[in-house]
């Protein structure tokens, strides 16, 4: 009698095989779920924290006060705007908006106003948060409540970010 080996797997083969990826599946997950509010607040922040820069670049390029960064609360949405003139005398504009729930946590005010000197350095609200980053603060919270960055600007004008609660996204931990 001739016998051919039946090429394929067994059921019994096919089973161990579901097994093992519903196991790794299971342990994948829940870091996973884990990653979207930090990405979605880490994506925020690093929004703000180029709008910032940009309105320090615009008042140093013009070399005068021009460039006034506005924070609105208004607890369900937010904006970070900044507005300069340009050289032909029109208003520019750019502005970070929230998306994806991420909240402002500070400032807490409905509407603040900094302003960029010629230097480069701002001026205008005042944290009511102690956010160890300077004076001026913005902190932006995660969806579920788990994550926040806090955006700084201190003393000589640096922008400068850094996590609260763990370091994620590439920011350290706030001192």
């Amino acid at each position: 009698m001739n016998h051919r080996r039946a090429l394929g797997l067994t059921l019994v083969e096919l089973m161990v095989t579901l097994s093992v990826l519903a196991i790794v599946v299971a342990l994948a997950a829940p870091s996973f779920n884990d990653s979207l509010p930090r990405t979605r607040v880490k994506s925020q922040g690093s929004d703000v924290v180029n709008l910032l820069a940009l309105a320090k670049s615009e008042s140093l390029k013009r070399n005068q006060v021009t460039t006034t960064v506005t924070v609105s609360n208004s607890g369900a949405t937010w904006e970070v705007a900044t507005e300069w003139q340009a050289q032909d005398g029109s208003k520019e504009r750019r502005s970070v908006v929230n998306v994806n729930d991420v909240k402002m946590v500070n400032p807490t005010t409905a509407s603040s106003t900094l302003t960029a000197d010629f230097r480069g350095l701002f001026s205008g609200f005042v944290s009511t948060n102690n956010c160890g980053t300077g004076d001026t603060c913005i902190q932006l919270r995660s969806p579920g409540d788990k994550y926040d960055l806090r955006i700084g600007i201190n003393a000589v004008g640096q922008v400068v970010a850094c996590t609260v609660n763990q370091a994620f996204g590439g920011y350290a931990q706030c001192q």
